[in-house]
């Protein structure tokens, strides 16, 4: 029996930087009600939650999104590429996911494509039209270097017809090390 899959701590780290923790509940830039890491199921207006529930909010919707990511694409999804599609189906939704041209690309092989693919999901609708959102835009940036570092290294000399010109891990960030040290480990059990 294999070990189940999770997302890294750095991985983590980013989706609970990106989200931001807010405890009482707002609308969203589209106008959806949200609370905790992102949150928005089950979010009543006006009713302040705990920061316990935000971390099990994110806990619950981190397994269930991982377990999309492996069901749609496979269980040998490389680790940065599984990061990255988390952190975005953690944003769009499982069923946009699953209907991504993103995931369109990697099930025929082009990798990269796919992390190019998320990008376009930058987009909100705001007053009835859809707009690009300089937030969203930013964060499917730094979603796209952790699913281009998973990118396996062979497709992606086969694709571009060199090597690569950066690690093929990104290291984590400060703010990741802070986070890790102060709520990762409770929040993941370590």
């Amino acid at each position: 029996m294999s070990a189940r899959r999770q997302i890294t701590v750095g991985a983590l780290a980013l989706l609970m930087a990106l989200e931001g923790l807010r405890l009482m509940p707002y609308q969203d830039i589209a106008g959806v009600w949200t609370d905790g890491y992102g949150n928005t199921e089950n979010v009543v207006p006006g009713r302040r939650i705990t920061r316990e529930k935000a971390d099990a909010d994110l806990q619950r919707h981190v397994q269930k999104f991982t377990q999309v990511v492996i069901d749609t694409l496979g269980p040998d999804v490389p680790q940065g590429m599984l990061d990255s599609f988390v952190l975005l189906t953690h944003n769009i939704g499982e069923s946009r996911f699953r209907s991504s041209t993103a995931v369109a690309a990697y099930k025929a092989g082009d990798y990269s494509g796919a992390c190019l693919y998320a990008m376009r999901y930058n987009k909100a609708t705001v007053k009835g039209k859809k707009r690009v959102v300089r937030g969203l835009a930013d964060r499917r940036y730094q979603e796209y270097n952790l699913c281009i570092a998973g990118v396996p290294h062979a497709h992606w000399t086969e694709i571009h017809g060199r090597e690569r010109r950066y690690p093929d891990s990104i290291p984590r960030q400060p703010v990741a090390d802070q986070w890790y040290r102060n709520w990762g480990r409770r929040l993941l059990g370590r």
